[in-house]
């Protein structure tokens, strides 16, 4: 099974990557929402999405409202294929009668600060907002658990287990060794965490609620993972590659940078 990174950046879009998503195609799972989301339509298996939200600031839920456009691109060439002659009214008049809702998965506290005019105008025939909860049962005998973080405002992270693999996608939160969170991501195959702030600078880092490298290497190493990944890159980063990835071989080496379209085996 695999994730696709989607978006890989954090607070807005760059040359480099759009905002953080991530989707597990074959359980029809997306984490998190941001402008990444434009590329579901590319990997898409099944309409029905589950899609989780770890904190209510808008690059990380804003890309719902190119999920419509998302169905749209593969709903309308699957429909082509099927019959060339079809016209995009016939098509699109069928979409909307057809598809299922995707499910958003947020926290009420979460949902409270999305702006209103978000959630009134945007909640419509293609998703719904759903109460978050603490352990979600998924298809094939996966098993998503959600937990609490530390950032400036209320905020979750994830971890997936199923037959065979596990993983953990936290982000924007401060990263270190002995975080609240260890018990939940011990032992995963593969962490996505984020790593938003360079190492000379951590406090902004942890003023502003994310971390910075050399600590998420800490927790790494501490809960055993197998794999880290570093996602909701800084705007700022350099296009060649991450010049502080060499610093911390020594403390975990089994550390990546994400890139969107991504594809990761877990």
């Amino acid at each position: 099974m695999k994730l696709v990174v989607l978006g890989s950046n954090g607070y807005r879009p760059t040359d480099l990557g759009q905002t953080v998503c991530c989707a597990i195609p074959e359980l029809g799972i997306i984490l998190d929402a941001g402008t990444g989301i434009y590329r579901l339509a590319d990997y898409l298996v099944s309409y029905q999405l589950d899609i989780f939200i770890t904190h209510a600031h808008s690059d990380h839920y804003g890309g719902l409202v190119y999920l419509e456009s998302a169905f749209w691109k593969k709903f309308a060439l699957e429909a082509l294929e099927r019959d060339a002659k079809l016209g995009m009214g016939a098509i699109f008049k069928s979409m909307k009668e057809s598809l299922p809702k995707a499910r958003v998965h947020v926290a009420p506290e979460v949902l409270d600060d999305i702006p209103s005019y978000f959630r009134y105008h945007h909640d419509n025939q293609y998703f719904e907002f759903v109460p978050l909860k603490d352990i979600e049962e998924l298809t094939g005998g996966a098993r998503l658990i959600s937990f609490p973080v530390d950032h400036t405002v209320t905020c979750f992270g994830f971890r997936l287990d199923k037959p065979g693999g596990s993983l953990a996608y936290v982000t924007d939160t401060y990263g270190e060794p002995d975080a609240s969170y260890l018990e939940k991501i011990r032992g995963v195959d593969v962490l996505l965490h984020e790593c938003f702030v360079t190492d000379d600078d951590p406090e902004f880092a942890r003023r502003s609620g994310h971390s910075h490298i050399t600590p998420v290497a800490q927790l790494a190493a501490e809960a055993q993972v197998g794999r880290l990944v570093l996602i909701h890159l800084s705007v700022l980063r350099p296009e060649a590659g991450e010049p502080e990835l060499d610093r911390i071989q020594s403390i975990f080496p089994h550390t990546e940078v994400a890139f969107d379209r991504m594809e990761i085996e877990f």
